[in-house]
């Protein structure tokens, strides 16, 4: 997932995978747990940085990134045999 910059040059959105950060999953019913670490600096009003939770099918994710993959293959084949 890309990430957006400020003007700065700082990044203003950055990604964390769930999967990659998970200390514990728990299933209770239909009802998922999930305690994960972030090393994002916890303040008096929260975290430092905002998290929002977004889920995506696995599959799509898989495709797209299957997709972008074979452009830029594409690309270079393309590159290096200039017409």
């Amino acid at each position: 997932m890309p990430t957006s910059t400020q003007y700065s040059g700082q990044p203003k959105v950055g990604v964390q995978y769930l999967n990659q950060c998970a200390d514990r999953l728990d299933m209770n019913g239909g009802t998922t747990r999930i305690t994960f670490g972030t090393e994002q600096m916890l303040t008096p009003s929260g975290t430092d940085k905002l998290g929002i939770i977004v889920w995506l099918d696995r599959d799509a994710v898989k495709d797209a990134i299957a997709q972008h993959r074979a452009m830029e293959n594409e690309k270079e084949g393309d590159d290096a045999n200039p017409s």
